[in-house]
């Protein structure tokens, strides 16, 4: 592993505020508010020593392609026993490598680079790098450089961007821009960008939120079946009846083995009336959940196209780290589809 460039300065107290860039195959050239220089190669050792409960969420590009994923680590960097700093790493996958990243973090979206109407401006964000032809690359932010002081757990915003590429042919690249998170900066209009949210604690790890959706044994469609980044399933709803699903989150492939059962979602059917039912199992709490029940394989977005976007599902809830959350939807005639959509910390 090579290390790539950071901001270096001679005192103490300014250190504390730099930020470290790790890459996985070349060097890259890394820009902070502007600035370039070489990299204290002491400090990233420190960091990439503690490997323990890393957090990741997906890194999606152009709405719904899963390209890779952003993890979140609280590290130790002088060594005492409490976390004092803010690892933030990007992994792509698939055959997409980085060529440019920008990151911000604060307590507030208020706080994040924006225009008029609420749409991030990554080009302004204070953590970037350019020039990267890599498959990961990490950023070290101490908590003292984000005004995070020990004692308070508290939630943080993160707005993780990325610009993309990928070989297609001979002489052909695919390049996109990407998010991690999902959850839109703005929920109806405006760029699809979206942004995670993570509990920054100095004695225990980052609490990322993950996407969680059900699973139906017997009866659960691929996203990837419609053209979707394989993240999660429809499920058909034959007739009356009560209907138990798995709540799988980070199931990659479709796969639930690949993700973390968080706990399960029951439909309850009586010929018009669905009511929906998620419950966690513990650690795991809700903080936001999705449903949608209809005659489509799956929701329609405002312009009549399909959608796995749960922020474009027609019953959403705004939870507050709950275990358990319920939906009563009428006039619902089978057969139909249904998605159930979660966001689910304690990871």
């Amino acid at each position: 592993m090579k290390f790539t460039n950071l901001i270096f300065v001679t005192t103490v107290a300014v250190l504390l505020a730099a930020v470290g860039f790790v890459g996985c195959e070349k060097e890259s050239p890394l820009s902070v508010d502007g600035a370039v220089g070489p990299i204290d190669a002491r400090i990233l050792a420190k960091v990439s020593a503690n490997g323990d409960d890393i957090q990741t969420v997906d890194l999606i590009a152009a709405k719904s392609i899963d390209v890779g994923d952003v993890s979140f680590d609280d590290v130790d960097l002088d060594n005492d026993g409490t976390a004092d700093a803010l690892e933030v790493c990007y992994t792509t996958t698939g055959g997409w490598v980085l060529v440019e990243t920008q990151l911000w973090v604060g307590p507030s979206l208020s706080d994040m680079p924006d225009t008029r109407k609420g749409d991030p401006k990554p080009r302004r964000f204070p953590y970037h790098s350019r020039r990267i032809s890599d498959s990961k690359l990490c950023v070290t932010i101490p908590f003292e450089a984000i005004g995070y002081q020990c004692g308070d757990a508290s939630t943080w915003y993160v707005a993780a961007h990325a610009v993309v590429r990928k070989q297609e042919g001979k002489r052909k690249y695919r390049t996109l821009s990407a998010w991690s998170g999902d959850t839109r900066f703005r929920e109806k209009r405006g760029h699809w960008a979206t942004y995670t949210t993570i509990v920054i604690d100095c004695d225990r790890p980052a609490s990322v939120t993950h996407r969680a959706f059900a699973f139906s044994v017997d009866n659960a469609f691929c996203f990837s079946d419609y053209g979707f980044a394989p993240e999660g399933w429809t499920n058909f709803i034959a007739d009356q009846g009560t209907y138990t699903h798995f709540l799988y989150a980070d199931a990659t492939q479709c796969d639930g083995s690949n993700g973390t059962e968080v706990g399960k979602v029951t439909l309850v059917y009586d010929g018009s009336t669905a009511t929906v039912t998620f419950e966690t199992i513990a650690p795991y709490v809700l903080t936001k959940t999705a449903v949608y029940a209809g005659s489509t394989d799956l929701p329609l977005n405002g312009v009549g196209d399909p959608t796995v976007d749960p922020n474009e599902f027609p019953y959403i809830h705004g939870l507050s780290s709950v275990t358990t959350d319920t939906y009563v939807i009428t006039d619902v005639s089978a057969p139909f589809f249904f998605v159930a959509n979660a966001s689910v910390e304690g990871f």
